[in-house]
């Protein structure tokens, strides 16, 4: 696996920003309670190492207690990560502490948590502890 510090840096003039995609978006909603309207970012994929009885090579032997040792078969394989990203549409500007991220700004959260916001498209609404971070590169 690539050291996140060592990876190339991009020409980021050629790199339009969410920042420039934001401000062509109208959002007509403005959250409240420490409330933030994110477009989820499409799923990531991690490759995840998974052990399981291999079958093919133990047929036939005993495997029970008393038996022979099973043969057990490692693969890896690729699984949804249990965090995604999102682009922040919108924030609640009226809480007394205020979020560490704006508009724009591509934060972390929990696959599974937020509400899915059907008054605008493919939107979810988070709280803000839902937030584990803000993601510092694009």
């Amino acid at each position: 696996m690539e050291d996140m510090n060592t990876r190339p840096v991009e020409n980021t003039e050629e790199k339009v920003s969410n920042y420039q995609i934001m401000k062509g978006i109208d959002v007509p909603f403005q959250p409240c309670d420490s409330m933030i309207l994110i477009k989820p970012m499409p799923e990531i994929m991690i490759e995840k190492e998974f052990t399981e009885y291999d079958e093919e090579a133990n047929e036939g032997k005993d495997t029970s207690a008393d038996g022979e040792e099973a043969i057990m078969k490692t693969e890896i394989r690729k699984v949804p990560a249990n965090m995604q990203k999102g682009i922040v549409l919108a924030i609640d500007k009226g809480g007394m502490n205020p979020l560490p991220y704006e508009v724009g700004d591509t934060i972390i959260y929990q696959q599974n948590g937020g509400v899915y916001f059907d008054l605008f498209k493919d939107s979810k609404l988070l709280k803000s502890f839902e937030v584990k971070g803000k993601w510092l590169e694009d």
